[in-house]
């Protein structure tokens, strides 16, 4: 068979015999380089003639099964008519993986078993994870300071929407009896343009005791004639459009306000406080 080098593409004559069915390493005597040779496929397929059966116990040249071989190779180009089983001496190669490979598998892994233990230790000893933060923010300081300015950073949400004028009145509807009417406005106190802010309200009895609870996106106002002739679905569907039917609730600017209706129906008797808190806002990213 025909062996070329992987490196110099020289091409040797080799016995194909020489190779065992799971390969050899081989080395080319003009470049020195290693590289390794799989058998022809029809060693695979069929037994050598002459090979089965024969005891080599003393043939010096004999490869045992499983083991792979270095062998040195005459260039061709040395010779005219080179002989098929004219080869250097066959000495022991190890057929395991090239140690560059296994140095990067060795690597990889002793890096997930770091991140592993040092996520746990973490996660377990939560002290500990303060020291390694401190560690690093006195060898990196910019890292602290990108870490102080996300710790600073303002969260926008209904924390910033600040309720500033609530009243509330009643208004009788023909099929669902007496409604409150809770009404106001709110602000926005952060200093980012905000969007669909909702707004929450809560009934409460004598006793402190949640009785009734309702909500309604800003902007969205009802006048006491439609009040009085809508339906309950008619009236909540106007009530929950995000962006505000009679005022946007798009863009709230920093310090602006937005009004704001919450209907209670079918309110229980004893009702001595009402509660009006912002549930809902975001930070309006685009200008």
């Amino acid at each position: 068979m025909i062996i070329q080098c992987r490196i110099c593409r020289t091409k040797y004559h080799f016995d194909e015999t020489r190779i065992p069915q799971d390969g050899a390493w081989v080395r080319c005597t003009r470049c020195q380089k290693v590289f390794f040779q799989h058998p022809p496929l029809s060693s695979l397929v069929e037994p050598i003639a002459g090979l089965v059966g024969a005891d080599r116990s003393d043939d010096p040249d004999q490869i045992a099964p499983g083991a792979a071989k270095t062998v040195d190779m005459r260039d061709l180009s040395q010779s005219k008519e080179p002989e098929l089983d004219d080869l250097a001496e066959i000495s022991e190669l190890s057929p395991t993986r090239p140690p560059a490979k296994r140095i990067l598998v060795l690597a990889l892994g002793a890096i997930m078993l770091v991140l592993v233990v040092g996520g746990g230790s973490l996660f377990l000893f939560p002290q500990s994870g303060q020291v390694v933060m401190k560690e690093l923010n006195a060898l990196f300081p910019g890292l602290a300071s990108f870490t102080a300015q996300e710790a600073q950073a303002p969260v926008v949400g209904p924390a910033q929407v600040k309720v500033v004028d609530v009243k509330q009145r009643f208004v009788n509807n023909a099929l669902l009896g007496n409604m409150r009417i809770v009404e106001g406005v709110v602000m926005n106190t952060s200093p980012y343009p905000m969007a669909r802010i909702k707004v929450g309200g809560e009934l409460f009895d004598m006793i402190g005791t949640p009785v009734r609870q309702s909500s309604a996106f800003c902007g969205n106002l009802l006048t006491d004639e439609e009040l009085g002739g809508m339906s309950e679905e008619q009236i909540f569907r106007e009530l929950a459009n995000p962006q505000g039917s009679d005022v946007p609730n798009d863009k709230i600017a920093p310090n602006g306000t937005i009004p704001f209706m919450i209907v209670f129906l079918r309110e229980p008797p004893g009702v001595t406080r009402t509660f009006v808190i912002p549930v809902a806002a975001e930070r309006l990213l685009s200008p």
